[in-house]
């Protein structure tokens, strides 16, 4: 299993990486797992986590 760190929740990563890494982290549960998200900008962060996980329900 890897555990991956997404590092960064702006425009570029919230539109093309996290998506893509929650879809397969779904897809390969037994794979892949979004472990964190972090940014400077915490309310970004925080945004882009809670869509991610409300994504993998």
């Amino acid at each position: 299993m890897i555990k991956l760190a997404l590092i960064g929740a702006g425009n570029h990563s919230g539109i093309n990486h996290a998506p893509a890494l929650g879809k397969y982290a779904v897809d390969h549960p037994d794979l892949l797992e979004l472990a964190a998200v972090c940014a400077l900008d915490r309310a970004k962060t925080e945004a882009l986590a809670e869509e991610e996980v409300e994504k993998s329900r």
